[in-house]
Parts: C-alpha cells; structure tokens; sequence
C-alpha cells in the first residue's frame, strides 16, 4: 500500500506542472490506448474463434459502423458461408445456390477458393438482384439465421468495404499487425490484471 501511495504521489507531482489541456490530452491518449487494448483483444479472441484473419475481421470493424453490420454478425455469416462452400465442393444442395449467384467455389484444381474474396462476390452478387424476396431466400441459405442481419451490407453491395479499403490503400493504412495486435493485447492484459489487484488491495482496506 506504501508502495501504490508513493506512486500517486510521484504521478500527482508529474502531472502538476501541466495545464489543464495538456493533462486532459494525457487523458485521452490513455483512453485510446485501452480501447485499443479491449479492441486487439476481441479481434484476436474472434479470429481464434472463426478463424477467420485479424486483418480481414479489422477490414470488417472498419465497415461494419459505417453500414450498421455488426463485425461479430459478419464473422458468423462467413463461418456460415464457409460450410456452405464445402458442401457445395461436394455436390450438395448449396452448389446451386452458388451457381445461382454465377459464383465459382473452387478454383481450377478444384480446392476450395479463398473464403474472403468468396463473401465479397457473394454479398456484390445478391445485392445486384431486384427481387428482394429471392434474394433473401438465398441469402438465408448460404449465410443461415445471421443473412437477415446482413441486409445493410447486402444492399450496399459491399460498396462501402471497397471504399475503406480503396482509402486505407490511397493513404497507405495498412490493419495492425499480429506483432502490434498481440502488444495491444498483452497491455490489455495488463489492464485486467492492475483491476484484479486493485480489488484485492481495495477489499483488505
């Protein structure tokens, strides 16, 4: 306890020289830096659960504001969409649905395509469709129960990804890294662990 009232009082006396826009802006920078944390923790959290790439799912969260698709909803479509491929790759009755779309599965040696520029083609493809009842019928069978929370995205034709993505290219933004992701992550960490503590001391008082 000393030790934590020491630390106070050496951060008060650092902070007293400043004015009050400077220590607001200090503020503010911390607050970044634990969002950036929470943010690097459910992006790397998701990833492991969809498997989906932390690039890929940041390139989701960057769109999913500005289209009001949530980038937990986007990640359950492409698991979704993913199953749908395979049993497409395999005869089944979602092969049709694909053809129906004029979207190839596989690539010419018959592997599976890449799951990302397959859920793009897909949400461009039912987006250009007039009929809306159709077009949601499909939708629900290749992306499942989350294709309804999709529409926003599925009527913007994936215009608005496109754009972020042309932007972060234009001023040479790239998404964090997986070294930068996992720093992030570990401050969270770090984060939960200085409330663990802080508890405990709270507690014992």
């Amino acid at each position: 306890l000393q030790s934590m009232g020491a630390a106070c009082t050496k951060a008060g006396k650092a902070l007293a020289p400043l004015s009050a826009a400077a220590a607001g802006l200090v503020t503010s920078f911390a607050g970044a830096a634990v969002k950036a944390g929470q943010f690097a923790d459910d992006i790397n959290t998701l990833s492991k659960q969809t498997g989906i790439s932390t690039k890929e799912l940041q390139m989701y969260a960057a769109t999913a504001d500005l289209v009001d698709v949530s980038v937990e909803t986007m990640a359950k479509s492409h698991q979704k969409l993913k199953r749908s491929m395979l049993t497409a790759k395999e005869g089944g009755e979602s092969l049709q649905y694909f053809e129906q779309l004029g979207i190839q599965v596989t690539d010419a040696d018959g592997n599976l395509r890449d799951a990302n520029d397959v859920f793009g083609e897909t949400i461009k493809a039912l987006g250009s469709m007039e009929n809306e009842t159709e077009r949601d019928a499909l939708a629900m069978q290749i992306f499942g129960k989350s294709a309804s929370e999709l529409n926003p995205l599925i009527e913007d034709s994936g215009a608005t990804y496109e754009k972020v993505a042309k932007m972060m290219d234009e001023y040479g933004l790239q998404p964090l890294s997986e070294e930068d992701l996992a720093a992030a992550n570990e401050f969270n960490d770090s984060l939960d662990t200085m409330k663990l503590i802080f508890n405990q001391v709270v507690a014992i008082v």
